[in-house]
């Protein structure tokens, strides 16, 4: 598109509106480039931006939850239709962004998250060919930022990216997550207030649908699968450190034979001033006597139950137990390993298929060279060491001589082949007499 004079070579739809204006304004006024290129910044700032002026009402609710609370916002989530809208997830997601401060669920979501970005990738053209260029754009942070904003939409059921700043030269762009307690699935938009019932900007339509990924899971999310076990924890963690707080010092008891109530509270006040300077004055007949907590299992019967929650949310983060807790065997930490990798592996898959269907289509309408009938693919291949590497060079040269150039390639390292001058004459013997046999069969 030209205008003016000058090549614009794409542009968005709110780019192309403005454009348009511009072209049908008085034209006996100059209209330079810097003017122009004020106009494409200004639609950058104000029409992309789609959650730009929401209002952040209630923040965040931290406090103890009971598993009535969590049944009570279960439903109100997963309400059926009524008047056109469903009812709200804010009180389910106050509970959420609780859980994900507890630390074994924190490691459970990293386990996730970096096991999906470790992964290799690349772009593939319409013949199956790495493309190089298209690889390279996608080889940055706000790609690795898409890639955990996926893995949150699988934990808490659905999300919303949203693109901006977006850099022709660099072929770079911004990545961010929308406030999930404004997004509405059901209504196809997010909400000014989060308990608006009507939408107030709807991501398929323009400008918002080039620059918006929806990502949608399912309604309640993965995280709400370990509430339960996240609150039993929570419970058993304060009775536990109400436990130690009572019991953390052995009790003492005092026996006495004093009847006159004045000695006896002096008494009293003496025992409980111990607890702080270890010491008292008491009457000759008093015995004094201390009770070792020690040998109690109650600690431990807290610790299992500790222990068994995590175990739960384990399983249902990551389908294994062993991967972050110990094992009783390597055979089963493999297990449990494999286990983990096949939820990756899933979470991957569903990656991949979010890109092929949606997110290519809108990089490609916002400017990104990406040519029609690219793939994104993981890369599957298999991973050597150099070492591992060596060592298949080194096996391929019992039946075969390596071309310097391949073995360089392979390895990673420049090599020259030398002739083994240094070694004893017995010993080039034996080489030469296992090369001819390996050859002969």
């Amino acid at each position: 598109m030209k205008i003016f004079g000058y090549e614009i070579k794409r542009v968005t739809v709110a780019e192309a509106k403005l454009i348009k204006h511009v072209q049908n304004a008085d034209t006996s006024q100059a209209v330079t480039q810097v003017e122009i290129d004020n106009i494409l910044r200004q639609a950058e700032k104000t029409s992309r931006s789609i959650d730009k002026g929401i209002d952040e009402l209630t923040g965040n609710d931290y406090r103890i939850y009971s598993v009535t609370d969590w049944h009570n916002a279960m439903r109100t989530a997963d309400q059926p239709w009524k008047g056109g809208y469903r009812s709200n997830w804010v009180q389910l997601f106050n509970i959420f962004q609780n859980v994900v401060q507890d630390p074994h669920v924190s490691a459970c979501i990293t386990t996730l998250t970096d096991g999906v970005q470790s992964k290799d990738f690349y772009i593939a053209d319409e013949n199956g060919q790495k493309n190089d260029t298209a690889t390279e754009a996608f080889q940055k942070k706000w790609f690795y930022k898409f890639m955990s904003f996926c893995v949150n939409a699988h934990l808490w059921g659905f999300g919303l990216a949203q693109f901006d700043r977006f850099d022709r030269e660099e072929m770079n762009i911004e990545c961010d997550e929308v406030n999930r307690k404004h997004v509405r699935f059901d209504l196809g938009g997010i909400t000014k207030s989060e308990y608006d019932v009507k939408a107030w900007r709807i991501w398929d339509k323009e400008p918002y649908a080039t620059w918006c990924v929806p990502l949608h899971y399912s309604n309640l999310g993965k995280l709400n699968t370990i509430v339960r076990w996240w609150i039993y924890k929570t419970e058993i963690a304060r009775i536990w450190a109400k436990y130690n707080n009572l019991m953390g010092i052995p009790p003492v008891v005092v026996k006495t034979q004093v009847k006159d109530p004045i000695r006896k509270k002096n008494g009293i006040d003496m025992v409980k001033k111990w607890l702080s300077s270890r010491w008292m004055v008491i009457d000759k007949e008093d015995v004094i006597e201390g009770y070792d907590s020690k040998g109690s299992n109650s600690q431990q019967f807290f610790e299992n139950l500790m222990r068994y929650a995590d175990e739960q949310i384990s399983k249902a983060l990551l389908g294994s137990t062993m991967v972050l807790d110990s094992g009783s065997s390597r055979a089963q930490s493999e297990t449990h390993e494999d286990n983990t990798l096949r939820v990756i592996k899933s979470l991957c898959q569903n990656i991949r298929f979010t890109v092929n269907e949606s997110l290519l289509k809108q990089l490609r309408r916002i400017g990104f060279d990406i040519p029609q009938g690219s793939k994104f693919v993981w890369d599957n291949s298999e991973k050597l060491t150099m070492k591992e590497r060596a060592e298949v060079v080194n096996l391929m040269n019992l039946n075969y001589k390596v071309p310097e150039n391949t073995a360089s390639e392979f390895v990673g390292i420049e090599l020259e082949e030398k002739e083994n001058n240094d070694l004893p004459a017995p010993v080039k013997g034996a080489i030469e007499d296992y090369k001819m046999r390996l050859e002969n069969g």
